[in-house]
């Protein structure tokens, strides 16, 4: 299982790009009055399907995809790419 981009989740709908800013920006051009407690931040992988931070990190542990110890505290796009 490969992770390939970026994602919140909001709801049942998920919203992808290359870093975490840009999914946030793409769900405020889709949905007024966003409740921000509402919103998951994590990953989608190769076959679409959403994980948290920390499954991703798993799998991106497990698979080699994480090179480098993390930049911070929490697994982010920049750690990935």
């Amino acid at each position: 299982m490969k992770i390939t981009e970026a994602a919140i989740k909001y709801g049942q709908t998920i919203v992808t790009g290359r870093r975490h800013n840009n999914c946030f920006r793409k769900l405020y051009e889709l949905v007024d009055d966003v409740d921000k407690t509402k919103i998951k931040q994590g990953f989608v992988t190769e076959d679409g399907k959403f994980l948290d931070r920390m499954e991703t990190l798993v799998v991106v542990r497990m698979n080699g995809q994480l090179t480098k110890p993390l930049i911070g505290s929490v697994l982010t796009s920049e750690d990935l790419w």
